[in-house]
């Protein structure tokens, strides 16, 4: 596993990663990024809580830190994976006061590969969850429009990976209402829900910061601005299926910040045709052409052998490989 600083030359911004190497097969093992939303959160939320090799043991007695136990669904089982924290300003990256997002975390991805180049014929697909719906299809834009303008190196960039994301205001906000009246707000399991992050919050704040060095850390920030001012990304998703990219969009059935009801809507104003269509026990699948299928999932022990795909995992919330350790890593 490496930790690094990277500098993307881009107004001397410095972006940081944790790059961990599959445990599988690494010569040949998918490389993904993975961003998380906020849009200021760090994405050592995905390390350390969601998919990453650990994960927090909490502490014992009151006063002491806590300590990192091995993850047995780490997403690194299967795949090479950069946790990156961005935009400039989230978590340990720094100096911030440029709204350009795709363009640093391109740059970024371009100087990576650069330093490995040993992973370069790998498949490379660009992933994250929650406010990176914006920023996977815009830095997905980004990669194929370097690709055909010729930028070295040359990315063998297959699609990207969203969970929960963020996509289109009129989708995604007139999704509340309905979700909400179909959940029926679930109030006692939703605040022990929110009891438990504040939890797991607290834990990564003891175990990073370190007042004697000047060192404070914030697993999400409110000390930048960012604007979202690129409006909807059902035109990126459009052009990128449209463009041969495959595409998982997977969403958790218990999230109020972004309810699946509006990423289902979205995905089928898409206008695909649907190709193919199954209702079992186990899930219920559409296939649509230009490699776009939605299914729901109501068991968490499942195969799942393609990435072009909406999906659904039954009982997991906003960030479904922190609630559906197991269930996540089946995506893949």
């Amino acid at each position: 596993m490496a930790i690094f600083l990277l500098n993307t030359t881009l107004d001397e911004k410095s972006l940081f990663y944790y790059f961990v190497v599959s445990e599988r097969n690494p010569n040949e093992d998918p490389v993904v990024l993975w961003l998380n939303g906020g849009p200021a959160c760090s994405s050592f939320d995905g390390f350390v809580y969601e998919h990453g090799p650990f994960n927090f043991e909490k502490p014992k007695t009151c006063g002491s830190l806590p300590k990192l136990q091995l993850n047995p669904y780490s997403w690194s089982n299967v795949l090479n994976i950069t946790y990156l924290d961005s935009p400039a300003g989230v978590g340990l990256s720094y100096k911030t006061g440029d709204l350009r997002t795709s363009l640093e975390t391109h740059t970024f991805l371009l100087k990576w590969f650069e330093q490995y180049p040993e992973f370069l014929a790998n498949p490379f697909y660009i992933s994250g969850e929650s406010c990176s719906g914006i920023y996977v299809p815009t830095l997905a834009s980004e990669v194929v429009k370097g690709l055909e303008a010729g930028v070295k190196p040359v990315l063998n960039f297959k699609g990207h990976i969203i969970g929960n994301g963020v996509t289109d205001g009129e989708f995604d906000g007139n999704s509340f209402v309905p979700f909400a009246h179909g959940q029926e707000l679930e109030v006692s399991n939703s605040s022990e829900g929110i009891k438990g992050t504040r939890n797991d919050d607290e834990v990564a704040n003891a175990w990073l910061n370190n007042e004697a060095e000047n060192l404070i850390w914030e697993i999400c920030t409110d000390k930048i601005l960012y604007n979202h001012d690129l409006g909807s990304m059902i035109k990126y998703h459009r052009n990128l299926t449209a463009w041969g990219y495959r595409a998982l969009i997977f969403s958790g059935d218990h999230d109020m910040c972004v309810p699946y009801i509006g990423s289902e809507k979205w995905t089928r104003s898409l206008g695909y045709k649907i190709i193919d269509e199954c209702l079992s026990f186990a899930m219920y699948l559409q296939g649509y052409d230009n490699n776009l299928t939605f299914l729901t999932i109501k068991s968490l022990d499942f195969k799942f052998e393609s990435i072009d795909s909406i999906l659904l995992l039954r009982g997991a919330g906003h960030t479904v490989p922190r609630v559906q350790a197991k269930g996540s890593i089946g995506l893949l």
